[in-house]
């Protein structure tokens, strides 16, 4: 018999069955057993399929990425760290000191601020435009554009983004599309299929949809994928097996949730449309008589299986402007005890935020004024909860507001 000193640190080895696990396991390993320097070699050449540390690799990283890219029908998909991680990854895959990257004026936060703050530090010329205009054709790319930028859905005004149109526009001027698709995300519209070059999710919404990891996605052509590969790696951006097996969990009830989510979205929608003495003005593109509504009609799928004549469930996601400004927020906030103030989205749970505090902080009064972002924006992200039950909490929270 070994001695203790000897036998509690040797490996544990798996039992042998002649079974296989019906749900995937978890594989916690920082690295693997190598049984010699060619087989090293062989796994580092990608003659052989097996793992060496799993800052490159892992099994639990690779399998979430293989059902996402299955799920987007792309070439190729790879996780990373989080959503922003994969905007900086093909930034610094695609791009080099004195390329410029087109950007649309209007995203998210933290984006606005990698646009603004990081990548001129590195010689990358950054141009804000509106990506949205009627007469695209007519708006040239600056020389040396590289990459063109945008939202799916923008957070926060949800507008909707003409992606075959962009796709063509770009690509005819010498750029690539990459796209931000947290807002829509695979149910609702896959922009690989309309041009797109590379497509980016934020795993930490929906698509896992219970607030417990931080992930994002890669997709697109395998053209570029070892260098997107080698970012990854050498900035660190890696993922950790725990997180992307929870991810793997949620994506098994990814299109249930998303059916009822944008179900709810659409017509707790409707119903607040119908709010004019609280509501400035609300934000949601499937609504009736919006123009985003035609644009999404191009490039959004399974429409006419969720639509109805007053409002189409374009997404979970929906904003809209209290009469009374930030003092009115802070109220509704508190008449809203159910419905969490928490500055993320995709939960199971609806979820309330206030961008112009929380994902938008980061810009100035200025800037944030400029995009339309005011202090009495209101954003909720949609849960499955019965939509009676979402109705109701809402009416009697405006009704609280309009007696105070």
């Amino acid at each position: 018999m070994d001695p203790l000193d000897d036998l509690c640190p040797k490996p544990d080895q798996p039992p042998p069955s002649e079974t296989s696990p019906l749900v995937a396991p978890l594989q916690q390993s920082a690295v693997y057993r190598c049984e010699s320097l060619a087989q090293v070699n062989s796994l580092a050449n990608k003659k052989e399929n097996g793992f060496i540390y799993s800052r490159d690799a892992h099994p639990n990283a690779q399998a979430l990425a293989e059902k996402l890219r299955l799920m987007h029908g792309a070439e190729f998909g790879v996780v990373c760290s989080s959503g922003m991680a994969a905007i900086a990854s093909i930034c610094i895959a695609q791009l080099t000191v004195g390329d410029r990257i087109a950007v649309h004026k209007t995203l998210y936060g933290r984006s606005h601020e990698l646009f603004l703050q990081e990548l001129p530090r590195y010689g990358i010329e950054v141009h804000w435009l509106d990506l949205h205009q009627a007469n695209l054709g007519d708006l040239k790319l600056p020389d040396k554009t590289k990459l063109v930028f945008t939202e799916t859905i923008t957070n926060p005004l949800l507008k909707v983004s003409p992606v075959s149109e962009l796709a063509t526009w770009a690509h005819q001027q010498g750029a690539k599309l990459f796209i931000d698709n947290t807002f829509a995300g695979p149910a609702l519209c896959r922009p690989l299929a309309l041009g797109a070059d590379w497509v980016m999710e934020s795993l930490t919404k929906l698509l896992n949809g219970h607030s417990d990891v931080l992930l994002g996605a890669i997709l697109g052509t395998s053209s570029n994928q070892d260098r997107i590969q080698q970012v990854l790696t050498r900035w660190g951006w890696a993922t950790s097996p725990h997180d992307c097996w929870l991810a793997s969990r949620g994506l098994t009830t990814y299109a249930l949730r998303a059916e009822r989510s944008f179900q709810n979205a659409a017509q707790l929608a409707h119903w607040l449309s119908q709010q004019e003495d609280i509501i400035e003005k609300l934000f949601y593109p499937g609504l009736e008589g919006k123009s985003d509504r035609e644009v999404g009609k191009k490039i959004f799928q399974n429409i006419s299986k969720l639509s109805n004549t007053k409002v189409a469930p374009y997404g979970s996601m929906l904003s809209f402007e209290l009469k009374g400004g930030r003092e009115n927020v802070e109220a509704l906030i508190k008449a809203l005890p159910s419905i969490p103030f928490s500055p993320s989205l995709g939960d199971v749970c609806t979820t309330l935020s206030h961008p112009a505090s929380t994902s938008h902080r980061g810009l100035t009064e200025a800037e944030r004024l400029e995009r339309g972002i005011h202090q009495g924006l209101v954003r909720i992200s949609v849960g499955i909860e019965s939509i009676g039950s979402l109705i109701s909490q809402f009416d009697q929270a405006f009704q609280t507001l309009r007696n105070t």
